[in-house]
């Protein structure tokens, strides 16, 4: 399973659901949980309503502001979806010329197709955003993917950790960017 939510068009009663889960929580967060439990990919819940995921399941949340993000399935994915903003110039710097030469030219919006990729690279290998820079794209190409109605149009391979790696990304409307990745073997 694999869904793009806009929180504004969510449809489900959270009246119930959010007064169960720690206040703390962003409500892009709750739809999350919601949508996997509806799923069945959250089972059971603890006393204080948290998911006790299935552990022979894998999932990943990602969200930005009023989107989120869900994936689910028997297999590792890992996903990232974040918005175009402006940003101080400075910001290109963390991916390196080589990477930016493989889509042309350095410019925000390939920064991100870049951020989206490592980051969803990052959740795969439950590590941290120093790791950025260890993380190698090596090509990135156009190729159409679907995966549950969503689309994807580049594909980029990766070497981290001497692991193979392929994202499928897509941008939507030049403001919003979503990756996945997953080992290649």
């Amino acid at each position: 399973m694999l869904k793009i939510i806009k929180t504004s068009d969510y449809k489900k009663d959270l009246t119930n659901i959010c007064k169960f889960y720690n206040s703390n929580l962003k409500i892009e967060s709750i739809i999350a949980r919601n949508e996997l439990f509806l799923e069945n990919i959250i089972v059971k819940k603890d006393n204080f309503w948290k998911p006790i995921f299935d552990k022979n399941k894998c999932y990943c949340i990602s969200h930005k502001e009023n989107l989120v993000f869900v994936w689910s399935s028997d297999f590792p994915i890992w996903i990232d979806i974040e918005y175009f903003k402006q940003r101080n110039i400075e910001i290109l710097n963390y991916h390196n010329d080589f990477e930016y030469n493989l889509i042309w030219e350095k410019n925000l919006e390939n920064f991100y197709i870049f951020w989206t990729i490592k980051e969803s690279i990052i959740k795969l290998f439950n590590t941290t955003l120093d790791d950025l820079e260890n993380i190698k794209i090596k090509e990135i190409t156009k190729s159409k993917n679907k995966i549950d109605e969503i689309y994807f149009n580049l594909k980029a391979i990766s070497k981290f950790n001497n692991k193979k790696i392929i994202t499928y990304s897509w941008i939507i409307e030049k403001n919003i960017i979503y990756s996945y990745s997953f080992f290649l073997d």
